[in-house]
């Protein structure tokens, strides 16, 4: 049982809930985008929409995943903005060359969740938040 409360308590496993909740949404409007403007710009629109929405649910202080300082949110919100966008570029550019690969723009943007992940997670954890795992 200890060990069921240890891996609950581990930032990088609460944040993968959060995060697989904001995933949903994020594919879904990459679905709709992607019928509508090119993949690249289907997945930013769509990351950009998702991972402010991982920054602001996870940075709440009851939910305990993050420790970021009420008065230090906005700045930090602008910090990770600047990352968010070139993390997202990036994940754009493979999710488009993936996806000239195989051809199918939903797996290409699933392939790539496990590095997407575990880079924001690290950028939360490393950077934003000095707090133990």
């Amino acid at each position: 049982m200890d060990f069921f409360k240890k891996i609950i308590a581990i930032s990088y496993f609460r944040f993968g809930l959060i995060v697989s909740i904001t995933y949903t949404l994020e594919l879904f409007m990459f679905v709709y985008l992607n019928s509508k403007i090119e993949i690249f710009w289907a997945n930013f629109f769509a990351s950009i929409t998702g991972i402010t929405l991982d920054y602001f649910i996870s940075s709440i202080r009851k939910l305990n995943i993050f420790d970021i300082k009420k008065d230090k949110k906005f700045l930090y919100y602008v910090i990770y903005t600047i990352f968010i966008f070139t993390l997202v570029s990036f994940n754009s550019f493979l999710i488009e060359n993936i996806n000239q690969i195989i051809n199918m723009p939903i797996i290409s943007k699933l392939i790539i969740i496990p590095l997407s992940y575990t880079i924001n997670w690290s950028f939360f954890y490393f950077i934003l938040s000095k707090r133990k795992v």
